[in-house]
């Protein structure tokens, strides 16, 4: 299964946890810090839109505060009607986020790592 890996880059660890997980039970995943070209130009959208256009699932991880980003990527992926799963990790509340709020309806949503290979099963 593809999944594009929609998370802050300040979620470093996490994400290469999350990351090596999933490309240890045999997924495919486009983590942008690693495999869109980080160079503020062109290149990183184009690099981030056709990840997540070319994936079975967005996995969006909300560790902290999210970003104007997170946000655009994330509305893009509820537009092309993508399956979603949302980790909300940490202490955060979904009340805080409303972007990921009035998704919830498409939106799976799962508070650890742990759950996560369940999810995609």
């Amino acid at each position: 299964m593809k999944v594009y890996l929609l998370s802050s880059r300040f979620n470093k660890d996490i994400n290469l946890e999350i990351t090596n997980l999933l490309e240890s039970n045999g997924h495919e995943v486009h983590l942008p810090a690693r495999d869109t070209p980080q160079t503020g130009d062109g290149m990183m959208y184009e690099g981030n839109i056709g990840g997540i256009k070319s994936s079975d699932i967005v996995l969006a991880v909300i560790k902290g505060s999210i970003t104007r980003n997170w946000a655009y990527e994330f509305a893009y992926a509820q537009a092309l009607n993508k399956n979603i799963i949302c980790a909300i990790l940490g202490d955060n509340d979904l009340k805080e986020h409303g972007m990921v709020n009035l998704g919830v309806g498409k939106v799976k949503v799962i508070n650890s790592v742990e759950e996560l290979e369940e999810v995609l099963k």
